[in-house]
């Protein structure tokens, strides 16, 4: 398990959420999608880190999804 030292108490970044609370819900959820597009934000990954202003702590695996 990795422990996230910028989330205190937190030793999952992101957890599978609760069942959805309506039947119509069927979105996949966050962490899902981030297993199933890893690749691709990896390689976002590698790009944006060349930036000065990249922040590891703030730029994370969902804020890298939301560019792909």
């Amino acid at each position: 398990m990795t422990s996230w030292p910028w989330m205190k108490g937190v030793n999952e970044a992101l957890a599978d959420p609760i069942e959805p609370v309506c039947p119509e819900d069927n979105r996949p959820s966050a962490k899902k999608l981030i297993v199933e597009y890893r690749e691709k934000t990896d390689k976002i990954r590698d790009e944006v880190s060349k930036d000065p202003l990249y922040d590891r702590t703030k730029h994370d695996d969902l804020w890298l999804l939301r560019f792909y």
